[in-house]
This record gives structure tokens, sequence and C-alpha cells, in this order.
């Protein structure tokens, strides 16, 4: 049986992950390190790169660009698979998100 996570503090919703306000780089190192280490099978991140007013209390109003966060969690890792949850593609340019992937 496969076990994924979702990565934590990618996102900051009121609420969820309190410890997740306070991340920095090192600590998602460490996090993707030991997911790694754990034999989880990837690590799931997502995006909300616009949203509307009224869902920010609920979702809050940080979230980390995923290929970005993807691109980290690959290079910080030894054997896990990187998985994209939400990828809303309208909002990146077709060449530039090609390039990307």
């Amino acid at each position: 049986m496969l076990f994924d996570v979702l990565m934590p503090g990618f996102f900051r919703a009121p609420g969820y992950y309190p410890f997740a306000h306070d991340l920095a780089a090192p600590d998602y190192r460490r996090i993707v390190q030991a997911v790694d280490a754990l034999g989880y099978h990837a690590i799931l991140v997502g995006e909300h790169l616009g949203m509307p007013h009224d869902t920010v209390p609920r979702l809050g109003p940080h979230w980390d660009e995923s290929l970005t966060m993807m691109t980290f969690i690959a290079a910080n890792s030894q054997r896990l698979r990187v998985d994209n949850a939400v990828l809303v593609l309208p909002f990146h340019h077709p060449l530039r998100l090609a390039k990307a992937l």
C-alpha cells in the first residue's frame, strides 16, 4: 500500500498546521527529508494563485507557488514522488508552464 502526505506549510489556512505559519526553507527541508525517511510514497502540493475575497478568511492569504515547491521537494528528497493536488491551468501561460514542467 502506498501513502501520500499533504505538504505541511505550503498553505497557511486558519486552524490548520499552526506551526506552519513560521516555517522557513530549512524547516521545509527537514519535513521533506523526514517524510522521505519514513517511507511515504509522495508529497502533494497545491496552489491558489487567485481567490475570491470571501474565501480568504477560510483558506488564508498565503499559498506557495506549487511548481517551485515541487522543485524544492524533488531537490531535497531521495525517492519521493511529487504530485500536484491542484494546478489551476488558466492562471499559467502555456509556454512558461510547459517549460517549467
